[in-house]
């Protein structure tokens, strides 16, 4: 007769096989939980994407927003307020998104205290519209700072919802124009003085008539006076932009030391590719023809034909004595 198995088996083991419990129905299931968690991240997932893009854009509009009003008061000597027109192409430069008034009200639902907003009427493009005055809510503020201020508000939900649109004024007029604190002083002054001659001329009846005959000759000579004045601006222009095409040249010329002319069009092309600001093929080849006009000793531009045209430079000419005289002839236009 055969032993039973646990005789086999080694002392105080025992000899039963403990069976795991069977879940009740009061524990929860791991396996489905597992799959609702999975199917729940995956959801969040496809949902995230747009918000993420969102919230990234309008991040990116915000601190364009902020350069922008950075720049702005830089220029203006930190007086003034932007108004939203005036800010847009900056901003969509920056940021490389479109900026609405939409983009506007998602940043001020997000934080309201982040801008000052005050309806506001300004001349655009020579004609008097209502905008949106913008600007900083203090004297004092740290664009690092915001930008993370900003993105904390992103986690929370949004603030009560803002038209901006109906802050717009709707009738401009010449009363409730906006001007900078320069511009209004310069206006009251203005008025002032005449105001002043006004009330210090008495009307003369014998010298009426002889006002009115010169009245053509003084309009005549104030036009003359103007045109001379926007002539010697553009000159100015012209020659505030060869500073940069001079150090251009000069590269040019140490690049082919044994080459002292060349064509027109190879020029161009140098500078093109070489300039900080960027300008169009004519705009370069009036930047030369001023060049050899201001300065025959260094330049000289030789029509070879019609269409074919050649510069030489004269390389005794030394840069540091160009870049000086440039600068003398540039301020005898300012005064």
């Amino acid at each position: 007769m055969s032993k039973p198995i646990y005789t086999f088996l080694p002392p105080g083991k025992p000899t039963s096989i403990k069976r795991k419990k069977p879940l009740g129905p009061e524990l929860p299931n791991k396996r489905i939980n597992v799959e609702e968690n999975y199917r729940n991240q995956v959801s969040k997932e496809k949902e995230n994407p747009n918000t993420h893009q969102l919230n990234t854009s309008i991040v990116s509009i915000f601190s364009a927003l902020d350069n922008a009003l950075v720049y702005y008061r830089a220029i203006n000597n930190g007086e003034g307020s932007a108004s939203f027109h005036h800010l847009q192409q900056s901003v969509e430069m920056q940021a490389k998104k479109s900026f609405t008034l939409e983009s506007l009200e998602t940043i001020i639902n997000i934080w309201p205290d982040s801008f000052k907003i005050s309806p506001v009427i300004i001349l655009f493009n020579g004609t008097r519209i209502g905008s949106l005055s913008i600007d900083f809510p203090s004297k004092k503020f740290n664009l690092t700072t915001r930008l993370k201020q900003f993105r904390s508000y992103l986690e929370s939900p949004p603030f009560n919802n803002i038209n901006l649109k109906e802050l717009i004024p709707k009738n401009p007029s010449k009363d409730n124009i906006y001007f900078s604190e320069k511009k209004k002083q310069a206006i009251q002054g203005l008025q002032k003085k005449t105001i002043s001659t006004i009330s210090s001329s008495p009307i003369d009846h014998k010298g009426l008539k002889y006002r009115q005959a010169s009245l053509l000759e003084r309009i005549r000579f104030k036009h003359t006076q103007n045109m001379q004045i926007s002539s010697n601006f553009t000159h100015l222009a012209a020659l505030q932009k060869l500073s940069n095409i001079i150090d251009c040249l000069f590269i040019l010329l140490a690049t082919y030391p044994s080459k002292s002319a060349f064509s027109i069009s190879e020029v161009v092309t140098a500078l093109t590719s070489s300039l900080k600001q960027p300008l169009s093929n004519s705009e370069i080849q009036h930047s030369l023809t001023v060049l050899a006009n201001t300065f025959p000793e260094f330049c000289q531009i030789i029509k070879i034909s019609n269409t074919l045209s050649a510069i030489k430079f004269h390389r005794n000419y030394k840069f540091a004595e160009l870049k000086k005289n440039l600068e003398l002839k540039q301020t005898e236009f300012q005064t």
